[in-house]
């Protein structure tokens, strides 16, 4: 497991970090085929059809239980890449992951993210591109508590206005994302992720590594 170093991307800095007790309600999206085969910020390869997930500060790899707020339906997720870097977006799922969830064909959806420690079969069964053992259901009890937590919840940073004639357009690619696209690379330029946030939205940033350097890979 690696914490990493802080990066910027798109002027704020995000501090990796921890956080044993992670558990925090906000807004997913998930990536699949123009990313599939693309290396993660911890060298793996990023594989849509296998249950993962992208966060911005949490060690890479770690294990989160995602809950869908709409669909009540939970899963356990091994995080092995950094983003989404988009406002507001706490977490950034493969396909099948939000598959499982029932959330595929809304793009983003309300979820709840919180650190566990599964046991080691179900760590063997992620990494080896199967699911793990079913979660159950949140409760109605539950989701009215996690929903009433969601209209509450804290704004992520904005980012400080940027310059155009101080960025050099080579530095920042423009690549039409995926609906569901939270921040991944772009189909075209490996290294880089975009910074859409919703259908039709585009925009591009350099990768974070693991270890918190910002990747040009070509």
């Amino acid at each position: 497991m690696k914490v990493g170093k802080p990066y910027q991307v798109a002027g704020i800095t995000y501090y990796p970090a921890d956080d044993q007790t992670y558990d925090q309600v906000g807004l997913a999206s998930w990536y699949g085929g123009q990313f599939h085969g693309g290396p993660t910020a911890n060298g793996e390869l990023f594989d849509m059809d296998r249950v993962g997930a992208a966060h911005k500060t949490l060690p890479l790899p770690c294990y989160v239980e995602v809950t869908a707020l709409d669909t009540g339906r939970t899963v356990l997720v091994r995080i092995n890449d950094r983003g989404p870097f988009v406002a507001n977006r706490i977490i950034d799922l493969s396909r099948r992951t939000a598959q499982l969830l029932g959330i595929e064909r809304t793009g983003v959806s309300r979820v709840r993210v919180r650190r566990v420690y599964p046991s080691d079969e179900d760590r063997l069964a992620l990494r080896s591109g199967r699911p793990a053992s079913e979660r159950p259901y949140a409760t109605s009890g539950e989701l009215a508590l996690l929903n009433q937590r969601f209209a509450v919840r804290a704004p992520d940073p904005v980012a400080p206005p940027r310059i155009a004639a101080a960025v050099p357009d080579a530095a920042v690619p423009v690549r039409l994302l995926h609906p569901g696209d939270g921040g991944r690379r772009s189909p075209q330029g490996r290294g880089y992720r975009g910074i859409a946030g919703r259908p039709g939205g585009t925009g591009g940033y350099p990768v974070a590594r693991a270890d918190g350097a910002i990747s040009k890979r070509r």
